[in-house]
């Protein structure tokens, strides 16, 4: 097979084929539930924990995530945070709505967030195609 053909025509790699409608639908709501599982699992040292590292500058002593009005701040004001980073802070922001001061909720969040990072790449994964995948081989 020449190499402008091959480019252009590879194959796709299959993940499992259903036998059953609705079977693959399951397989995955599983894998998600496992995925989620091992997450947390892996993160409950975290949700014990404290505030670390920079915090005190991107949260604890921040007026703009703790002002009702630092919304504006944060998007507006370059000086708002060490670095400007308005999603980060907005999330900050809006949690310190719900959690004020409380580090569990921010880690618990976290621990969500990469539990949904998890399940975006096994979903992805099996639609991968040698072209983009890195680990396919030849």
């Amino acid at each position: 097979m020449d190499p402008v053909q091959h480019a252009t025509h590879t194959p796709r790699l299959t993940g499992r084929t259903a036998a059953v409608p609705g079977e693959d639908r399951r397989f995955f709501v599983l894998v998600y539930a496992a995925l989620v599982c091992l997450t947390f699992a892996a993160y409950v040292p975290a949700l014990r924990s404290g505030f670390v590292f920079g915090e005190d500058a991107w949260l604890t002593r921040n007026p703009a995530v703790q002002s009702a009005d630092g919304l504006r701040d944060i998007w507006l004001r370059l000086s708002a945070s060490p670095r400007y980073s308005p999603l980060t802070l907005t999330s900050f922001w809006a949690e310190y709505r719900l959690w004020r001061l409380d580090p569990v909720g921010y880690h618990f969040d976290n621990v969500l967030l990469h539990s949904d990072c998890q399940c975006g790449q096994a979903e992805r994964r099996p639609q991968a195609t040698r072209a983009d995948d890195p680990f396919a081989g030849e």
